[in-house]
């Protein structure tokens, strides 16, 4: 290379310069004012139709020779006029749209190269350009500097509202990520919640106590006796009132003989008597009424519980509702056939004889409402004389009362020649007493009131004994609630 030969100022800088320049420029992506919808580039030459959009006229040129309509809006922008064949030639020559180009358009200029950065000049030629460029390139070279800085500071104000940007998406996805892990921790809370409360009523739908099951059963066997009892017929209950009124009338003129077999005759009626007050379909009700309270006791919850304890409530309330007149006559006659039997007189025959094998028995009642039937018999355990106690016997009635029994007992021994002469006796009971516990046996193994209510040979011989039957009537019977009574015995003994 010859080191004395003048150099160009455009040579080897201008090129370099003006390639560098449109590579930054270009590379930018154009506003949507510059851009061209075809190309999506800067716009080259640009054109507006007469519909407003701006193309390349490269671009609108090349598009319109296959469509005649706008690529945005689909708007013809060729001619509408419809003709036929034979006069489409002589329309294509006066046709508005296919008008040559005048000579009257201005010469095409020839801009600066450094264009984007701030030059505006212009040219006819590409002689001037580069006449304009080998004297300005000083000034181009300082324009293009300050164009760098400013796109300089502008990239860096762009970086920095980018990175707000990023920031507050940071801050806006950890806010929805912690509202998520709160709207999972409090969901998994309220299915910990219910699995806890559903155990809970499970634990207390398996922990009903024995007390309350005992409760039940009783309510259910209360309400089938309350329903056994309603099923005795109105002619069961005439008959016995007839029995009970001739047995009272009768009593005091029969003899001994004539009292036995009225009590077998008596016995073989009530038995028949109770044979034919079960109908067939009594004992199936009761069967199947069995079979269901077995298998509800099974399968019952706590709820069904206090369903069923509200239905046997309202059930046993209806009943008491529904009584009819006939049914409250029956029960007040039962009510005087059990006073009358109060004073019901048993006799025993032979009074006097075989009294080592002989017990003697004073009915007080068959079927008291308070307590169990109080009964007399011979103390076998007195070897050298003969006396009678008082002791309670067992009845089907026991497991409807409350014991021990706690009350006071009130009955006489009736002297057939001298009534004045009867002996009344008043006992109060003590319920820590063995005599007065529910019978485990037929008789209770303890007596109650006296060690010897009375010798025998003292019964015969003060006239309590009449044609061998002795009479003994019960006068009152009370149920006490104090339990800190003591046991008293009151006797009136006119004769011994």
């Amino acid at each position: 290379m010859d080191r004395n030969k003048p150099k160009n100022a455009s040579e080897g800088i201008a090129p370099m310069g003006i390639s560098a320049l449109n590579e930054i420029v270009l590379s930018d992506q154009p506003e949507s004012r510059y851009e061209c919808p075809v190309c999506l580039n800067w716009l080259r030459d640009p054109v507006i139709t007469t519909c407003g959009h701006k193309f390349c006229k490269s671009c609108i040129t090349s598009w319109l020779q296959n469509s005649g309509h706008c690529p945005i809006d689909n708007i013809n922008l060729s001619c509408t006029v419809k003709v036929t064949p034979l006069d489409l030639d002589a329309h294509i020559a006066i046709c508005e749209y296919n008008q040559p180009e005048t000579s009257s358009q201005p010469e095409i200029k020839v801009p600066c190269s450094f264009q984007a950065v701030g030059c505006k000049e212009t040219f006819e030629s590409q002689e001037e350009m580069n006449q304009h460029l080998h004297t300005d390139t000083q000034n181009h070279m300082s324009s293009n500097h300050s164009q760098s800085s400013h796109r300089a500071q502008a990239m860096k104000i762009a970086r920095q509202q980018e990175s707000s940007v990023h920031a507050e998406q940071r801050r806006i996805e950890q806010a929805e990520r912690q509202a998520n892990v709160r709207a999972a921790e409090t969901s998994t809370q309220a299915d910990a919640r219910r699995q806890l409360n559903a155990e809970r009523m499970d634990s207390q739908r398996a922990s009903e106590t024995a007390e309350e099951t005992t409760v039940r059963r009783q309510q259910l066997a209360a309400c089938m006796a309350s329903h056994r009892a309603s099923e005795v017929t109105e002619e069961a209950a005439s008959r016995r009132q007839e029995n009970a009124e001739r047995m009272a009338s009768q009593g005091a003129s029969e003899t001994a003989e004539e009292t036995a077999v009225r009590r077998q005759q008596v016995a073989a009626c009530m038995a028949s008597h109770r044979a034919s007050e079960v109908p067939e379909e009594v004992a199936s009700r009761r069967q199947e009424n069995a079979e269901r309270m077995a298998s509800q006791r099974a399968s019952e919850t706590a709820e069904e519980t206090a369903v069923r304890r509200q239905q046997v409530a309202a059930c046993m309330a209806s009943q008491r509702a529904s009584e009819t007149f006939e049914e409250a006559d029956t029960r007040r006659h039962a009510v005087a056939e059990r006073q009358a039997e109060r004073r019901q007189i048993f006799a025993r025959n032979t009074w006097g004889r075989n009294r080592e094998q002989d017990i003697v028995i004073a009915n007080i009642s068959k079927q008291l409402s308070a307590f169990s039937i109080a009964k007399m018999k011979q103390n076998n355990e007195m070897l050298l004389r003969y006396c009678m106690g008082n002791y309670v016997w067992k009845t089907e009635n026991d497991d409807y009362l409350e014991w021990p029994f706690n009350g006071r007992i009130s009955f006489a021994m009736i002297n057939q020649y001298d009534p004045d002469l009867t002996q009344r006796d008043t006992m109060m009971s003590n319920s820590n007493l063995i005599a007065f516990r529910k019978p485990s046996a037929e008789i209770c193994v303890r007596g109650f009131g006296y060690t010897e209510y009375a010798v025998v040979s003292d019964v015969v011989r003060n006239g309590f004994v009449k044609d061998d039957v002795l009479i003994f009537l019960t006068l009152n019977l009370e149920r006490s609630h104090n339990k800190d009574d003591k046991n008293e015995i009151k006797t009136d003994n006119n004769k011994q």
